[in-house]
């Protein structure tokens, strides 16, 4: 099968090179057991303790129920608690003190990771990685 090279699929190169990123990166985190979603996701909680699903949703660029499994994960791993909201519906969540001891230990793998993909990439790429998905994030936006 020949794929036309007139007509690249921009979406398609894009998921690629996330999927390729998001594998180095889950790859450094495995031996915490943890994947650099899960590390994000932790990441928000940990700067807005009480953050709504909702909120940590909308900080992610990720649906409700997306967030919602996500999140039952991070609880059942024991490394965040939730507490009702204001609306009966609305959970909000917190670190645990194992997931602030994981946080501390995930932070030193990231910072090396972080290093390894500039070292790879060189400084001027990832300048210009960092230009584009912003302008792509910027322009593309569904708000």
């Amino acid at each position: 099968m020949q794929i036309d090279p007139l007509l690249p699929c921009y979406c398609n190169a894009l998921r690629q090179a996330s999927r390729v990123v998001t594998s180095f990166y889950d790859d450094a985190f495995r031996p915490l057991g943890l994947r650099v979603s899960q590390y994000s996701m932790l990441q928000v909680i940990r700067s807005e303790p009480g953050i709504t699903t909702g909120a940590i949703g909308l900080v992610l660029d990720s649906d409700q129920t997306t967030a919602s499994r996500a999140l039952a994960t991070l609880l059942r791993q024991g490394w965040v608690v939730s507490e009702g909201g204001q609306d009966r519906r609305e959970k909000c969540w917190t670190l645990t003190a194992k997931g602030e001891a994981l946080l501390r230990e995930a932070r030193a793998i990231w910072v090396r990771a972080q290093r390894a993909v500039e070292k790879k990439l060189g400084a001027d790429t990832i300048a210009q990685l960092q230009d584009v998905t912003s302008g792509v994030v910027h322009s593309l936006a569904r708000i």
